[in-house]
């Protein structure tokens, strides 16, 4: 699947489960490198950002509030859930598994990122333990 089709088939999976929460989606950018044909993409909420790429499945997940990125695997194993994160084992051959894996994964884990106020998500996101 060409891969900015495959990001606007993806938000019907990502789509419900941010924009319920005052999200807005971006196509970022799209091209060629030398990987091939990409297409980047983010959601945003006041100071929340959950961007990722896409190429031949998506990949290279981070969110941010206000600080530096912090990729979908580093949050996961934060959290102590890497080893059942369903993004993190999704069948890269099957073009939306990916989506529906992180649709899936912020559902169950990013809550706080997702409803709670800026300044919670920056806690959520920051935090030192």
């Amino acid at each position: 699947m060409e891969p900015v089709a495959a990001v606007h088939a993806g938000r019907q999976l990502l789509d419900p489960v941010l924009m319920a929460h005052g999200f807005c989606f971006q196509l970022a950018g799209a091209g060629n490198s030398s990987g091939g044909a990409f297409a980047a993409a983010r959601y945003t909420a006041r100071d929340r950002e959950m961007a990722f790429s896409y190429r031949q499945a998506i990949g290279c997940v981070t969110y941010a509030c206000g600080g530096p990125q912090v990729s979908h695997g580093d949050l996961m194993r934060l959290l102590g859930v890497a080893s059942v994160s369903r993004f993190a084992w999704f069948d890269r051959t099957v073009p939306m598994a990916g989506f529906e894996a992180l649709a899936l994964d912020i559902q169950t884990y990013l809550q706080p990122f997702t409803r709670g106020t800026d300044a919670e998500a920056r806690a959520f996101l920051y935090r030192d333990d």
